[in-house]
């Protein structure tokens, strides 16, 4: 609630006594909550059909709610919410954090010509220049660097 109130200016923000797990379990669809709630199980999100669709896919845009265990990025294996149609035609996913990489940045690399790996290549330095100085992208750099590597 803390956050919510210092990044929206919200002012009448509260903690639900028993957190929004309770309070789904309480009141359902009939309560204030819309959507459906994360949680960090093999459930990975609680509600019911009829809840309110508040997500989209990262692809089309989509209002799309539902997680799959297996849609992560390639990158740092974050869920990604896509929709089964975008699933269907994606080789490999990227949350849209790594949405600049989808092209140049892929876990298997045995489907790609040397041409094409190459052109990765090219792509993947002009990242690494935007990003080669400061401590703020060191992570980045690193993350980029090692798919470098992996390329040749």
């Amino acid at each position: 609630s803390a956050f919510v109130r210092q990044n929206t200016g919200a002012k009448d923000v509260y903690h639900l006594k028993g957190g929004i797990h309770r309070y789904l379990e309480k009141y359902g669809s009939t309560g204030y909550f819309r959507g459906k709630n994360f949680v960090f199980d093999r459930r990975i999100a609680q509600g019911g059909e009829d809840c309110d669709v508040v997500g989209q896919c990262r692809y089309c845009d989509k209002p799309w709610d539902q997680f799959q265990a297996g849609n992560v990025c390639t990158v740092c294996r974050e869920l990604v919410l896509v929709c089964d149609e975008c699933n269907s035609q994606a080789v490999e996913l990227h949350c849209s954090d790594h949405k600049y990489l989808q092209s140049c940045y892929f876990t298997d690399l045995s489907r790609f010509s040397e041409i094409d790996l190459r052109n990765h290549l090219l792509e993947l330095e002009t990242h690494l220049e935007k990003m080669s100085v400061g401590k703020a992208f060191k992570q980045k750099r690193r993350t980029l660097q090692k798919q470098y590597k992996k390329k040749f």
